[in-house]
């Protein structure tokens, strides 16, 4: 990761803090992998936060660990699992979701049922952050290859939730930098939702 010494030192908090990422707050980085944005987050929620990081890879769980304690991060909170693992996490005490290059592993059902996790976790007005790599338009590949950004939009509106920001940003992907479009949706009421559709 020599091209992104820079995204540890201070470019990472920055890349989170203007997602939405604050002092203090709970966080789960879903599909964690080694660590890219679990690190950063976790530096910048400070002592009074924390970071569940939650992976099914092994060796991605031991790159995280050694890259905590490389950066003396010890407010992470490792989760070895799916999405079932996130029943782990109260109901409502989440205040920010990372699904960052993910969604492209999982199917319609799998992804519907994450959504349903996520709006379980997140407090009301909570932050979903999804950076749907391997869209239609951007590199398509797998469980995305069908889909724009805009119809995983409406899929993830159709779960609870309301998009507040779409944007194209310098991000990590891969263990080296891109350009990438993050969009954020914040937790409603999923019968808020079906009333603005019949309005």
């Amino acid at each position: 990761m020599a091209d992104c010494g820079d995204w540890f030192n201070g470019e990472g908090e920055r890349f989170l803090q203007a997602v939405g990422v604050k002092s203090g707050n709970i966080v789960v980085d879903f599909g964690c992998g080694s660590g890219c944005y679990a690190v950063p987050a976790a530096k910048l929620v400070g002592e009074t936060g924390t970071v569940y990081a939650v992976d099914e890879n092994d060796d991605m769980l031991e790159k995280l660990k050694s890259r905590m304690m490389m950066y003396g991060v010890k407010n992470v909170v490792t989760i070895h699992g799916d999405e079932t693992s996130l029943r782990v996490i109260g109901n409502d005490t989440v205040d920010v979701i990372l699904a960052y290059d993910v969604l492209h592993f999982m199917d319609k059902v799998r992804r519907g049922r994450l959504y349903q996790e996520f709006h379980r976790i997140l407090k009301p007005e909570g932050l979903l952050s999804v950076y749907p790599k391997h869209n239609r338009d951007d590199s398509p590949m797998w469980e995305l290859q069908e889909l724009s950004v805009d119809d995983v939009i409406e899929e993830i509106e159709a779960n609870g939730f309301k998009l507040v920001a779409k944007y194209r940003e310098r991000l990590i992907h891969d263990e080296s930098y891109e350009v990438g479009v993050v969009i954020n949706f914040v937790k409603v009421n999923p019968y808020d939702c079906i009333h603005e559709e019949l309005s």
